[in-house]
């Protein structure tokens, strides 16, 4: 079966006027740098379109969805052949600036999760157990969410329920998840005595596998993300708790509000990042740790080394506003 070869002139209206136009329009306006981009899918189809440089990745992925090329609903990658793959982390991102040239050769592959990035309203009302606290999408399109009191939920690509579990007892007060590249399933949690833990659980069974421990081992873990074979906590313990007393009270104040970094595979402590407030949740991507530090109301952007990147908000405290 031979591929489907189809040629069009697509541009976004918000950088055009006079309507669409027509495929003579590339040479008649070289001047606004018109692309000829063929897009390929694994199934063997072919499309050729005509995009403007400064087209942004967001305008792009919604003409593969007028296309037919792609879901909107769902995920995907694409590969720019013999570049690598398009980094979709910022949707502003012109075409060009991702390395788009005339002539070039964009591979879509289509994926079953969600593409979240393109939510702009609420679309499903999930109704859950009492109190839930974390969220997780997984590669296959599952949607775990976990619960103050220990139940996990897990939901298909519909969002219906097909799974209900129990976590153990001494993984108490879940927060934050992540399924770990082996499918076990990381979360910050309590260990039931005051101490905070990251626990790693089979995602089948539910049953607890292992555990990380900071070297302080008592106060709170709301946050936890993992990345380059890491897991990050966020970690808050009060001069109060009486395992945390060392004597050291610049000591103390230093640990106290920290985010705490695990070797996954070993389950040691390897390091902490400190300078924060109260930092809470955390999330890895494209090799930056952000993490939500509730107490400067702001989010801190690192490097998984914790080098400091760039600094989001830091507007006044609760109750300081004007």
């Amino acid at each position: 079966m031979e591929p489907v070869k189809e040629t069009t002139s697509v541009l976004p209206e918000t950088t055009t006027t006079g309507g669409s136009p027509t495929g003579d329009d590339k040479e008649a306006n070289g001047s606004k740098g018109i692309m000829e981009v063929k897009i390929m899918r694994l199934s063997g189809e072919e499309l050729t379109l005509n995009v403007l440089e400064d087209c942004t990745l967001k305008d792009f992925k919604s003409l593969l969805v007028k296309h037919s090329i792609i879901d909107e609903a769902l995920g995907m990658e694409l590969l720019l052949v013999g570049v690598a793959r398009i980094n979709q982390q910022k949707l502003s991102s012109t075409m060009s600036q991702l390395g788009v040239r005339d002539g070039s050769c964009i591979t879509v592959i289509k994926q079953r999760v969600h593409d979240y990035s393109r939510i702009a309203k609420l679309d499903h009302l999930v109704k859950s157990e009492k109190w839930p606290q974390g969220v997780l999408t997984t590669e296959d399109g599952l949607f775990y969410v976990c619960h103050f009191q220990g139940e996990v939920l897990v939901l298909n690509q519909e969002l219906e329920n097909v799974r209900k579990a129990l976590l153990p007892r001494e993984v108490s007060n879940p927060s934050q998840m992540a399924m770990a590249p082996n499918g076990d399933l990381v979360l910050a949690c309590g260990d039931g005595r005051g101490g905070a833990v990251v626990a790693v659980v089979d995602s089948k069974t539910m049953e607890a596998k292992r555990w990380m421990r900071p070297k302080v081992t008592s106060g709170r873990g709301l946050g936890m993300a993992m990345g380059g074979g890491r897991v990050y906590l966020s970690h808050c313990w009060t001069t109060g708790d009486s395992a945390a007393r060392t004597g050291d009270s610049a000591a103390r104040e230093k640990r106290s509000k920290s985010v705490v970094v695990f070797d996954f595979e070993t389950g040691e402590q390897v390091t902490t990042f400190d300078g924060f407030q109260h930092p809470c949740g955390l999330c890895v991507t494209d090799d930056r740790l952000f993490v939500a530090d509730r107490g400067a109301n702001e989010v801190r952007v690192l490097d998984l080394e914790g080098n400091p990147l760039d600094t989001i908000g830091g507007g006044p405290a609760i109750g300081e506003a004007g």
